[in-house]
């Protein structure tokens, strides 16, 4: 009686499906110049890179660079000042984040933190961009600062009724919120009694 022979090909890490074309049929094919590793689709030709479908895709900053300027935005940092610090232009980083935003759009009905999760702080503070002079975009953030969550946010205008959006997500933890952080802004006051 003979043995079988089974030759297991050793796994390699997982190369994404082409997405293009949707074929398996993928190869590594180098890096670019800032590290992030490119593959080529053998079905279409096409080559993309492991970013593909992000906020750093077609991006040349590397993802610290483009985290440390979402974090610099989202603390009140005036884009106007943050040249300098990426070597970059102001237009590229108002490019960043106006993909940021767009992408906090896409997934803004996505839970961000555990279900059974109850902040001791929450801060809230209010975002706006305004890009290349025509769209503005407005915002509440509902932050913990101890935990470095983002507890909840909403987009629209800079009224009561979309920081009321705000409020209303936020009642889940009415009554076990032991501080709540704001700005001097005169809506704060009556919904933090309402929902808080």
């Amino acid at each position: 009686m003979q043995k079988g022979i089974i030759k297991l090909k050793e796994v390699e890490e997982d190369i994404p499906r082409c997405p293009y074309c949707s074929s398996g049929d993928v190869v590594k094919y180098g890096f670019q110049r800032n590290g992030v590793q490119r593959y080529r689709c053998n079905t279409c030709r096409k080559i993309f890179n492991q970013r593909y479908g992000t906020l750093f895709y077609k991006r040349r900053l590397s993802d610290e660079e483009i985290l440390k300027m979402v974090y610099l935005f989202l603390t009140g940092y005036p884009i106007s000042n943050m040249p300098p610090l990426f070597d970059t232009t102001e237009s590229t980083i108002r490019g960043v984040l106006r993909q940021v935003i767009l992408q906090f759009q896409k997934f803004k009905d996505y839970t961000l933190i555990p279900s059974d999760y109850i902040p001791e702080v929450i801060e809230i503070d209010e975002i706006y961009v305004k890009l290349q002079g025509k769209k503005k975009f407005y915002g509440w953030l509902a932050y913990d600062p101890k935990n470095k969550f983002i507890i909840d946010f909403v987009i629209g205008k800079r009224d009561d009724d979309t920081l009321e959006e705000l409020f209303k997500k936020l009642k889940r933890f009415r009554g076990r919120v032991k501080l709540v952080l704001i700005d001097g802004y005169q809506g704060y006051e009556k919904f933090i009694s309402k929902y808080l």
